[in-house]
């Protein structure tokens, strides 16, 4: 019996566990909404670099 090749990654796979536990940084926050939510990848990618490009807007610093 031929052995198939294993399918890709789904790239929205969460990662697996690291062994030091930490809490998840804000962009990850914003992934993990985005996939809780059902929205596609892209709009994923896009909602990520818009928080990155107001975390620079406001110095990295919070907003509030």
């Amino acid at each position: 019996m031929p052995k198939f090749p294993q399918q890709r990654s789904n790239p929205r796979e969460s990662l697996p566990a690291t062994s030091n536990s930490r809490e998840p940084r804000s962009l990850e926050h914003v992934s993990n909404a985005c996939r809780v939510g059902h929205l596609a990848y892209r709009t994923e990618q896009f909602c990520v670099a818009w928080v990155k490009r107001l975390i620079v807007f406001h110095n990295k610093r919070t907003t509030a």
